[in-house]
Protein backbone atom coordinates (compact mmCIF):
# COMPACT_ATOMS: atom_id res chain seq x y z
CA UNK A 1 0.00 0.00 0.00
CA UNK A 2 2.76 2.33 0.60
CA UNK A 3 3.84 1.60 -2.65
CA UNK A 4 0.91 2.91 -4.35
CA UNK A 5 0.65 5.62 -2.12
CA UNK A 6 4.21 7.30 -4.05
CA UNK A 7 3.28 6.20 -7.57
CA UNK A 8 -0.67 7.46 -8.23
CA UNK A 9 0.33 10.96 -7.23
CA UNK A 10 3.65 10.59 -9.14
CA UNK A 11 1.33 9.35 -11.82
CA UNK A 12 -1.35 12.07 -12.14
CA UNK A 13 1.69 14.35 -11.93
CA UNK A 14 2.75 13.18 -15.04
CA UNK A 15 -0.26 12.90 -17.14
CA UNK A 16 -1.23 16.49 -15.59
CA UNK A 17 2.16 17.63 -16.89
CA UNK A 18 1.36 15.87 -20.82
CA UNK A 19 -1.75 17.62 -20.42
CA UNK A 20 -0.56 20.91 -20.34
CA UNK A 21 2.01 20.67 -22.65
CA UNK A 22 -0.05 19.86 -25.52
CA UNK A 23 -2.17 22.45 -24.35
CA UNK A 24 0.98 24.89 -24.56
CA UNK A 25 1.69 23.54 -28.25
CA UNK A 26 -1.89 24.36 -29.49
CA UNK A 27 -2.19 27.97 -32.18
CA UNK A 28 -4.80 29.65 -29.96
CA UNK A 29 -5.72 31.65 -33.28
CA UNK A 30 -6.91 27.90 -34.66
CA UNK A 31 -10.50 27.60 -33.40
CA UNK A 32 -11.90 24.39 -34.86
CA UNK A 33 -15.65 25.45 -36.48
CA UNK A 34 -17.58 21.95 -37.77
CA UNK A 35 -18.96 24.42 -40.26
CA UNK A 36 -16.24 23.63 -42.41
CA UNK A 37 -16.73 20.86 -45.25
CA UNK A 38 -20.66 22.05 -44.45
CA UNK A 39 -23.07 23.69 -46.29
CA UNK A 40 -23.07 27.80 -45.74
CA UNK A 41 -26.09 28.83 -43.72
CA UNK A 42 -28.91 29.96 -45.74
CA UNK A 43 -29.83 33.99 -44.88
CA UNK A 44 -31.57 36.82 -46.93
CA UNK A 45 -30.44 40.42 -45.57
CA UNK A 46 -30.76 43.25 -46.44
CA UNK A 47 -27.61 45.38 -48.05
CA UNK A 48 -25.43 48.34 -47.24
CA UNK A 49 -25.80 50.14 -50.60
CA UNK A 50 -29.88 49.10 -50.31
CA UNK A 51 -31.79 48.24 -47.24
CA UNK A 52 -34.86 47.87 -49.34
CA UNK A 53 -32.76 44.82 -51.08
CA UNK A 54 -32.43 41.55 -49.57
CA UNK A 55 -28.88 39.74 -50.49
CA UNK A 56 -29.18 36.19 -50.12
CA UNK A 57 -26.45 33.12 -49.66
CA UNK A 58 -28.18 32.10 -52.73
CA UNK A 59 -25.95 34.77 -54.28
CA UNK A 60 -22.84 33.22 -53.41
CA UNK A 61 -22.87 30.23 -55.05
CA UNK A 62 -21.35 29.69 -58.34
CA UNK A 63 -18.26 31.17 -57.71
CA UNK A 64 -15.67 30.95 -54.70
CA UNK A 65 -15.93 34.13 -52.12
CA UNK A 66 -14.45 35.11 -49.35
CA UNK A 67 -17.36 36.51 -46.61
CA UNK A 68 -15.61 38.37 -44.47
CA UNK A 69 -17.21 39.54 -41.02
CA UNK A 70 -16.24 42.83 -39.54
CA UNK A 71 -17.61 45.92 -37.96
CA UNK A 72 -17.02 49.45 -38.03
CA UNK A 73 -15.84 49.58 -34.05
CA UNK A 74 -13.56 46.74 -34.54
CA UNK A 75 -10.28 47.66 -34.06
CA UNK A 76 -8.55 44.63 -35.17
CA UNK A 77 -10.91 45.41 -38.84
CA UNK A 78 -9.72 49.00 -38.82
CA UNK A 79 -5.80 47.46 -39.02
CA UNK A 80 -6.54 44.16 -41.72
CA UNK A 81 -8.40 46.53 -43.95
CA UNK A 82 -5.50 47.58 -46.00
CA UNK A 83 -5.13 43.25 -46.34
CA UNK A 84 -8.39 43.39 -47.96
CA UNK A 85 -8.16 46.15 -50.63
CA UNK A 86 -5.14 44.53 -51.56
CA UNK A 87 -6.29 41.36 -52.13
CA UNK A 88 -9.80 42.99 -53.37
CA UNK A 89 -7.19 44.87 -55.96
CA UNK A 90 -5.63 41.24 -57.32
CA UNK A 91 -8.88 40.22 -58.24
CA UNK A 92 -7.93 36.86 -57.36
CA UNK A 93 -11.59 36.16 -55.63
CA UNK A 94 -14.53 38.08 -54.59
CA UNK A 95 -14.89 39.52 -51.22
CA UNK A 96 -18.61 39.50 -49.35
CA UNK A 97 -19.01 41.36 -45.87
CA UNK A 98 -20.99 40.54 -43.31
CA UNK A 99 -21.28 43.52 -41.14
CA UNK A 100 -21.88 42.37 -37.37
CA UNK A 101 -24.26 44.36 -35.54
CA UNK A 102 -23.00 47.92 -36.97
CA UNK A 103 -25.08 50.55 -38.35
CA UNK A 104 -25.25 51.02 -41.98
CA UNK A 105 -24.29 54.79 -41.15
CA UNK A 106 -20.79 54.23 -39.46
CA UNK A 107 -20.16 51.41 -41.74
CA UNK A 108 -20.50 53.84 -44.50
CA UNK A 109 -18.27 56.15 -43.27
CA UNK A 110 -15.94 53.34 -42.68
CA UNK A 111 -16.04 52.47 -46.09
CA UNK A 112 -15.66 56.04 -47.47
CA UNK A 113 -12.97 56.65 -45.21
CA UNK A 114 -11.13 53.52 -45.64
CA UNK A 115 -12.05 52.50 -49.43
CA UNK A 116 -14.10 49.42 -49.82
CA UNK A 117 -13.06 46.04 -50.82
CA UNK A 118 -16.39 44.21 -50.71
CA UNK A 119 -18.46 43.30 -54.10
CA UNK A 120 -21.68 43.69 -51.80
CA UNK A 121 -21.95 44.18 -47.91
CA UNK A 122 -24.48 42.76 -45.83
CA UNK A 123 -26.56 43.59 -42.79
CA UNK A 124 -26.61 41.43 -39.79
CA UNK A 125 -27.39 44.01 -37.11
CA UNK A 126 -28.90 41.27 -34.72
CA UNK A 127 -25.95 39.07 -34.93
CA UNK A 128 -28.15 36.08 -35.67
CA UNK A 129 -26.45 35.35 -39.19
CA UNK A 130 -22.86 35.43 -38.06
CA UNK A 131 -24.03 33.41 -35.35
CA UNK A 132 -25.22 30.65 -37.86
CA UNK A 133 -21.53 31.15 -39.38
CA UNK A 134 -20.59 29.75 -35.98
CA UNK A 135 -18.54 33.33 -35.68
CA UNK A 136 -17.33 34.26 -32.18
CA UNK A 137 -16.23 37.40 -32.87
CA UNK A 138 -14.92 40.23 -35.38
CA UNK A 139 -12.96 39.79 -37.62
CA UNK A 140 -13.39 36.06 -39.10
CA UNK A 141 -13.24 35.08 -42.46
CA UNK A 142 -14.67 32.13 -44.34
CA UNK A 143 -13.68 30.85 -48.02
CA UNK A 144 -16.76 29.41 -49.46
CA UNK A 145 -16.54 27.34 -52.59
CA UNK A 146 -18.84 27.70 -55.53
CA UNK A 147 -21.38 24.91 -54.32
CA UNK A 148 -21.84 27.00 -51.07
CA UNK A 149 -19.56 24.90 -49.23
CA UNK A 150 -17.35 26.03 -46.07
CA UNK A 151 -13.77 25.00 -47.19
CA UNK A 152 -12.00 27.22 -44.24
CA UNK A 153 -11.99 29.73 -41.82
CA UNK A 154 -9.85 32.16 -40.60
CA UNK A 155 -10.32 33.39 -36.69
CA UNK A 156 -8.93 36.84 -36.36
CA UNK A 157 -7.18 39.58 -39.01
CA UNK A 158 -6.04 38.91 -41.92
CA UNK A 159 -2.99 39.16 -42.91
CA UNK A 160 -0.51 38.92 -45.80
CA UNK A 161 1.03 35.53 -43.94
CA UNK A 162 -2.32 33.60 -43.66
CA UNK A 163 -3.89 35.38 -46.85
CA UNK A 164 -1.07 33.03 -48.51
CA UNK A 165 -2.06 29.93 -46.47
CA UNK A 166 -5.81 30.57 -48.21
CA UNK A 167 -4.90 31.18 -51.51
CA UNK A 168 -2.67 27.91 -50.99
CA UNK A 169 -5.66 26.16 -49.66
CA UNK A 170 -7.81 27.39 -52.86
CA UNK A 171 -5.32 26.25 -55.24
CA UNK A 172 -4.89 22.82 -53.36
CA UNK A 173 -8.80 22.70 -53.62
CA UNK A 174 -9.07 23.57 -57.29
CA UNK A 175 -6.95 20.58 -57.92
CA UNK A 176 -8.84 18.40 -56.01
CA UNK A 177 -12.18 19.25 -57.31
CA UNK A 178 -13.56 21.94 -59.23
CA UNK A 179 -14.86 24.71 -56.90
Amino acid sequence: MNMWMRIVPLFLFVMLAIFFFHGLSLDPKVIPSSLVGQSMPQFALPTLADSDHLFSSEHLKGKPCLVHVWASWCEACQTEHAQLLKIAQSKKIVIYGLLYKDTAKTAQQFLQQLGNPYQQVFLDESGRVALDFGVYGTPETFLIDARGVIRFRLVGPLTEENWHNIISFFQQLKTIQTI
